[in-house]
């Protein structure tokens, strides 16, 4: 069964890390190597955050060429569908999480995705093994968080990946109104700031469609 070792990933030291990006799951790429963002999406991510996109953001990383960024992956297995066999039971119900984004149009309402995904992580199937899976996600991603000392922001890429960082952190959801989407936003609970963006992937298959974090990102360095 293909896994990630880790999910947690970074270029240099903890106290050098001030951006972490919260992905979702790994691809062939990413397997291959053991190491997150090294296929098509770490090119576009590199190519907003170092105007270069020869080499994925995963490589920089690998290679301690980068220090300021460090990646957390929601999941250390794929959940692709196409992938699906290679998983065990409770895995190959966690695809089904792709299947509902992947069921809704990026021009659906954002409130309907978190909806939806929602709708997954509370039913019956494999409840006590989603009640796990989120409280250790949770663990240890507050434990690299703390471990961060100049972490600045936290990047939270694409609604699968939204909604598991929800359940685990905000499980009531946002009572009042959704965080803005494509710009920082503030939690009490946490000190660096939060940003939800798209995932970078848009740019693969939705045509002029930008990854929202990297377009805002390239604002700040102008």
């Amino acid at each position: 069964m293909a896994k990630l070792t880790q999910r947690f990933f970074m270029g240099g030291n903890p106290a050098d890390v001030e951006t972490l990006f919260i992905m979702e799951s790994p691809g062939k790429c990413e397997l291959v190597c053991n190491y997150a963002c090294v296929g098509k999406t770490g090119n576009i991510m590199s190519k907003y955050l170092y105007s270069d996109d020869s080499v994925p953001l995963g490589c920089y990383l690998g290679k301690k060429i980068k220090k300021n960024f460090a990646v957390f992956e929601t999941f250390v297995f794929p959940i692709e569908e196409k992938m699906q066999n290679n998983n065990n039971a409770f895995e190959i119900n966690m695809t089904q999480l792709k299947e509902i984004d992947k069921g809704l149009e990026k021009s659906t309402p954002r409130k309907e995705h978190y909806d939806k995904l929602d709708v997954f992580w509370n039913n019956s199937a494999f409840s006590e093994e989603k009640k796990e899976f989120v409280r250790r996600y949770k663990i240890e991603l507050q434990a690299r968080i703390d471990e961060l000392s100049n972490l600045k922001e936290i990047v939270v890429c694409g609604f699968i990946a939204q909604s598991c960082f929800m359940q685990a952190f905000i499980p009531d959801g946002f009572k009042d109104k959704f965080p803005p989407y494509g710009c920082p936003f503030s939690m009490p609970s946490f000190n660096p700031k939060l940003f939800f963006s798209n995932h970078p992937s848009v740019e693969l298959y939705a045509g002029e469609n930008k990854w929202k974090y990297g377009e805002e990102y390239q604002k700040r360095k102008k």
